[in-house]
């Protein structure tokens, strides 16, 4: 029973360096992709001279997506992420959390108080997730 414990640590060590790797990457590419987009947006409003030149720009379909996509760039939160991610992180962590609980019964280790943070910070994003919904839906 011993190992057990052991290989929970360490796969729980691994998991968590994966997650830190994946979380850096994303985000280093979000930020890419959003430097392109408003290196391509200053530069497409640097080409228009006048204000008649971007009255004209503005009236074209082109120019009518453009300035949509300038309007709706704060508001790309994408709402049902926001839901969606501590929902996924929360049921991940209470089930981890009680996993640890059940493993430190079993094992009669000194996993109690991990497993009680885990299960806690489980509940947090759970918590987390359900104001997120619920706020979502009333500001809909």
């Amino acid at each position: 029973m011993r190992n057990l414990g052991a290989l929970i640590s360490d796969l729980s060590i691994a998991v968590l360096v994966g997650w830190v790797i994946w979380v850096v990457s994303t985000t280093y590419l979000r930020l890419r992709r959003t430097q392109a987009i408003n290196d391509f947006q200053n530069r497409l409003i640097e080409r228009v001279s006048s204000s008649k030149d971007l009255g004209e720009f503005l009236e074209t379909e082109g120019g009518r997506r453009f300035f949509q996509a300038i309007e709706e760039e704060p508001k790309r939160g994408r709402s049902i992420d926001r839901v969606l991610r501590p929902l996924q992180v929360g049921l991940i962590l209470t089930i981890l959390g009680i996993s640890i609980l059940f493993l430190s019964r079993v094992d009669d280790s000194r996993a109690l108080v991990p497993g009680v943070i885990v299960f806690a910070l489980g509940l947090g994003f759970l918590a987390s997730s359900s104001a997120a919904h619920i706020l979502r839906d009333k500001s809909d």
